[in-house]
C-alpha cells in the first residue's frame, strides 16, 4: 500500500449538462355518431442540449501532501475543455380512430431535423400505423372461458442521429511543448456526408385472458431492420488516420416475446404468477462498402466480428491443423519442431447472446404484505474466459498435463539446466491435448 502523503498528483474535473425543452400541442376529439369516434394531435418539440467537461491535472506537486492545483510542479500542469451542443426540431401529428369500441386504429407521423447531420441530410421522416381488434367485444362474449381477447398489428420506423462532433475534424490542444502551443487531431476521420439511421419494425400479436382474468397469454412476433447505421472502419495510415466513420450496413432482428401470468391462489392469501419468454435471432444482411467482415473487437486471441449472412456475437479464432486422412486422422498436425501446426483462418468458436431468456416472477400477498420471487433464466450462448485461457497458455491446468514427458505419455526431454524430466511437476512447458481454439 502506498502511504497517502506519498501520493503526488491532483486532478479536478467539472462536468455540466443542460436540456431544454420546448414543445406545442393541439388535440381535437369528436364522436362522430354512435360507431365512430376520431382524435387528432398536432405538436412540435425543440430539444437543445449543451455539454462542458473542464479538466484540470496536476503530475507532481511541488510541496507533497499538499492537494492543489496551484502546488503544481512547475510544468506540470494540463488543461482541456471539452464541449458539446446539439438541438433538434420536431414536427409530428397523431391520428386514432375508433369503430363501436372495439377496432381501433392509430397513425403517427413525425420528422426530425437533427443539426449533428449535414444540411443537406439533417431531416429525416418516420411514421407508423396500427391496429387492434377487440373480438371479445366484438363477439361480445359476457361469460364462459374467454374473457378477454385481443388481436393486433403495426408497422412502424424510427429515425436516428449520429453523436455530436462527428461530421468535422477538429483540433484539440493538449499539453504545451514548452513555449509552444501543441494541437492534436483524432485519429478517426469524420464524414460530413452522413445520413440518419432508420429501423423498421413490423409486429403482429395476441392478448387472450381467460377465467375473468385469472389466466392470461400476450404472444408477439417481430421484425426489425436497421439501415444506415454509423459504424466506425480501418483505413490506411496513409491518409492521416486509422478510421473513418461511415455509414452503411443492414442488420435485422426477429424473434417472439410471450407473456403468461395466473393467480393460483385468489382470496385473503393471494399469488400471482408471470413468466416471460424471449427468444431473439439476430442476421447480418450486409455491410459498408462492400465488405464481407467487420471487426467489432478482439481479446486474448479471440475476435467479435460481424460477417454478411452471420450472426452478431459470433466470436472466431484461429484454431490448429489436424491429421486429413489415415490411422491418426482427425488427430492434431505436429511440425518438425514438435509444435501443433496453427491455421491463418479465423474459424468460428461461438456466439456470446442466448438462445432465449425466461423470467418467473411470484408475488405473495397476505393482509396488505407481500412478497416477491424473481427467477431469471439465460439458456444457451458462450463466453471466453481470459482466466482459462491463461491458465492453459501457461500449463498450469491437469488437461496440459498428458504429453509432457515420459512419465505422462510424452518423450523423455532434458530442461535448460541440464536435468532430465521424469515428472510432470516438473515441466513447466506449454501444451494441449485437445487444442483450444481460443488461445494465442
Amino acid at each position: 500500500m502506498v502511504p497517502f502523503a506519498t501520493l503526488r498528483r491532483v486532478l479536478l474535473e467539472t462536468e455540466k449538462f443542460t436540456e431544454r425543452n420546448t414543445d406545442f400541442l393541439l388535440s381535437y376529439r369528436k364522436q362522430a355518431n354512435q360507431d365512430f369516434s376520431i382524435g387528432a394531435s398536432v405538436g412540435a418539440n425543440r430539444m437543445h442540449q449543451k455539454f462542458q467537461s473542464t479538466f484540470q491535472s496536476a503530475g507532481a506537486l511541488a510541496i507533497p501532501g499538499l492537494y492543489t492545483i496551484s502546488n503544481a510542479a512547475a510544468g506540470s500542469v494540463t488543461n482541456d475543455t471539452y464541449r458539446w451542443e446539439q438541438r433538434i426540431n420536431s414536427v409530428y401529428g397523431m391520428m386514432q380512430a375508433s369503430y363501436r369500441n372495439y377496432l381501433f386504429l392509430d397513425v403517427t407521423a413525425r420528422n426530425d431535423w437533427a443539426s449533428t447531420l449535414p444540411e443537406e441530410n439533417n431531416s429525416y421522416f418516420y411514421p407508423s400505423v396500427s391496429l387492434a381488434w377487440v373480438l371479445s367485444d366484438m363477439l361480445q362474449i359476457k361469460s364462459g372461458p374467454v374473457s378477454f381477447a385481443k388481436i393486433r398489428a403495426n408497422w412502424a420506423q424510427v429515425g436516428g442521429k449520429p453523436d455530436p462532433l462527428e461530421l468535422l475534424n477538429i483540433f484539440r490542444f493538449g499539453t504545451d511543448w514548452e513555449a509552444v502551443k501543441k494541437a492534436t487531431q483524432d485519429g478517426t476521420l469524420k464524414n460530413y456526408n452522413l445520413k440518419p439511421l432508420i429501423s423498421t419494425s413490423t409486429e403482429i400479436g395476441a392478448d387472450v385472458r381467460f377465467f375473468n382474468g385469472r389466466l392470461g397469454l400476450d404472444f408477439s412476433w417481430y421484425n426489425t431492420e436497421t439501415v444506415n447505421q454509423v459504424v466506425r472502419i480501418s483505413t490506411t495510415m496513409a491518409s492521416g488516420f486509422n478510421s473513418k466513420l461511415i455509414n452503411g450496413g443492414r442488420v435485422r432482428n426477429r424473434g417472439i416475446e410471450a407473456l403468461i401470468t395466473g393467480t393460483p391462489i385468489k382470496g385473503a392469501f393471494q399469488w400471482d404468477v408471470t413468466a416471460n419468454f424471449t427468444k431473439n435471432k439476430n442476421k447480418i444482411l450486409s455491410l459498408p462498402d462492400g465488405m464481407t467482415e467487420y471487426i467489432l473487437g478482439s481479446s486474448e486471441g479471440v475476435q467479435f466480428e460481424a460477417r454478411v449472412g452471420e450472426e452478431l456475437g459470433n466470436m472466431y479464432a484461429r484454431s490448429w491443423a489436424t491429421v486429413p486422412d489415415g490411422p491418426h486422422k482427425g488427430e492434431p498436425l505436429i511440425n518438425d519442431g514438435g509444435e501443433y501446426t496453427r491455421l491463418g483462418v479465423w474459424s468460428k468458436i461461438g456466439n456470446y447472446n442466448p438462445d432465449f431468456m425466461v423470467g418467473f416472477s411470484n408475488t405473495f400477498s397476505y393482509k396488505g404484505f407481500a412478497l416477491n420471487v424473481l427467477i431469471d433464466w439465460r439458456q444457451g450462448g458462450q463466453f471466453h474466459s481470459y482466466v482459462a485461457k491463461n491458465l492453459l497458455s501457461d500449463g498450469r491446468t491437469k488437461t496440459t498435463l498428458p504429453g509432457r514427458d515420459e512419465a505422462t505419455g510424452g518423450l523423455p526431454w532434458t530442461d535448460g539446466s541440464g536435468e532430465n524430466a521424469t515428472t510432470a511437476a516438473s515441466s513447466t512447458v506449454m501444451c494441449w491435448t485437445t487444442p483450444p481454439a481460443s488461445t494465442n
